[in-house]
C-alpha cells in the first residue's frame, strides 16, 4: 500500500506518459493521483478489516459499514464536491476517499474491539447463523466450523 502510494506521488507527471501522450489528460492524472495514492492506504486497511470479519463469519458488519461509508457519506460528499463546489473529477475523488477512510475506521474499530483480540485463550469463535449461510437446494447445509483461540 505504501509503496504504491508512495509511486503514485513521486511519479505522478510520469505514469500518465505511460498511457497517453495528451499532456491536458496528463495535467489531469498528476492531479488525481496523490489522491489515489491516499486511497490506496484507506484501501489496504478496509481490505484488512474485512478479510478479519470475513475469517471470522460475520459479513454483515462489513456490508453495513460499506452501505454508510460509501453511499451514505462518501457519494454524497462527491455529489457536494463536484456540484457545489465545483472541484471537478477531484471531488469524485475526494468524496470516494473519505468514504473509504470512513469504511475502513468502521471496520478496524469494529475488529479492535470485537474481533479475536478481544477472545480469551480456549474460547471458541462462534461459527456463522444459520441465516448468514447461503443454502443451495440440491445440497445440504454444512454446519458451521468453529475453531478455539490459542495464545
Amino acid at each position: 500500500m505504501l509503496v504504491s502510494a508512495v509511486g503514485f506521488v513521486a511519479f505522478r507527471h510520469d505514469l500518465p506518459r505511460l498511457f497517453t501522450p495528451d499532456p491536458g489528460i496528463g495535467a489531469i492524472c498528476a492531479a488525481i493521483l496523490p489522491i489515489a495514492a491516499t486511497f490506496q492506504i484507506f484501501d489496504g486497511l478496509q481490505v484488512v478489516g474485512s478479510g478479519v470479519l470475513r475469517g471470522m463469519g460475520r459479513t454483515r458488519p462489513a456490508a453495513f459499514f460499506n452501505l454508510i461509508g460509501y453511499y451514505a457519506l462518501g457519494l454524497p460528499l462527491a455529489w457536494w464536491l463536484v456540484f457545489e463546489l465545483q472541484i471537478g473529477i477531484a471531488g469524485i475523488w475526494w468524496g470516494l476517499c473519505v468514504g473509504l477512510a470512513i469504511v475502513a475506521a468502521m471496520l478496524l474499530l469494529w475488529v479492535g474491539f470485537r474481533g479475536p483480540g478481544q477472545m480469551r485463550p480456549g474460547q471458541i469463535v462462534p461459527g456463522p447463523r444459520r441465516d448468514d449461510r447461503i443454502d443451495r437446494d440440491d445440497q445440504p447445509s454444512p454446519e458451521p466450523i468453529s475453531s478455539t483461540c490459542t495464545p
